[in-house]
């Protein structure tokens, strides 16, 4: 309700206060379109206009900065015409700049003067922003237009588009990192012909074997085998195993088959 009560209201900020005397309002009038001249020809009226109280009976030194003027325009065509003529010619007064500025409350005012540090970062990058009632930044990026009503959002956008210019990719799903350059999802090989993780080949049983002809190669039997140099391996002469069927008592009873053949040699 107060913003709305306030919406035919402008300041005018750093017009020096030895200007304007006790007729400030037709001070403006007449100072208006030579300020600003789009608004040549064109009858402003202004309903009333003040200073804002500074808090001190004291006059105000040449030092010391001005206070803000504060007036109400009849019509609200004419309070846009000022601002949009102002933001283009950038108006002074006896080389002093004099800004133009809506009359907010004063929740609306913190609320708008939060987003100067990001309209600043914007402007660095050469994005451009505009500030649209109560407080709602628009901004134009890319052939599009973006509105943040916080200055945490247009944080986060700064954020995304750093990292954009900095070549980073987002991170990607692992299923989208399996594609090959086709886009195709590669399928899995079977289990048979899948390798281990020092990149082997599991072998096959030894009845699946086969040569380099992709034929099966037959187990050679034990009296045919031979070692690497070709040469046949002789048989092993161990003693057989122990009956399984006899009780240990006659194992250890029944003497090797050995020490029976040297016990016929010695007699």
């Amino acid at each position: 309700m107060e913003d709305r009560s306030r919406r035919n209201n402008l300041r005018l900020v750093n017009l020096p206060e030895s200007v304007g005397g006790s007729n400030l309002k037709a001070f403006l009038v007449a100072n208006l379109p030579k300020w600003i001249p789009s608004l040549a020809g064109q009858r402003i009226e202004i309903d009333r206009c003040h200073r804002i109280y500074g808090g001190s009976t004291h006059p105000r030194g040449e030092n010391q900065k001005p206070r803000t003027v504060i007036f109400r325009l009849l019509r609200d065509a004419d309070r846009q015409d000022i601002l949009q003529g102002a933001r283009r010619v950038k108006p002074k007064h006896d080389n002093a700049a004099l800004f133009f500025f809506p009359d907010y409350s004063p929740q609306t005012s913190a609320k708008r003067r939060g987003f100067t540090p990001v309209i600043d970062k914007l402007n660095d990058r050469g994005i451009r922003s505009f500030l649209q009632y109560p407080a709602t930044l628009k901004v134009e990026h890319g052939g599009a237009q973006l509105y943040f009503s916080s200055p945490v959002e247009v944080e986060r956008f700064l954020t995304s588009q750093g990292t954009h210019e900095l070549g980073e990719q987002p991170t990607r799903s692992p299923q989208a990192q399996r594609q090959n350059r086709n886009g195709e999802q590669p399928q899995r090989p079977p289990p048979s012909q899948r390798q281990n993780r020092n990149r082997e080949q599991p072998r096959s049983p030894p009845s699946q074997r086969q040569n380099r002809n992709g034929e099966q190669s037959p187990r050679s039997p034990p009296s045919q085998r031979q070692n690497r140099e070709g040469e046949q391996l002789p048989r092993s002469t161990q003693a057989p195993p122990e009956n399984c069927n006899a009780s240990p008592a006659e194992n250890r009873a029944s003497p090797p088959a050995d020490a029976t053949l040297m016990e016929v040699a010695n007699d």
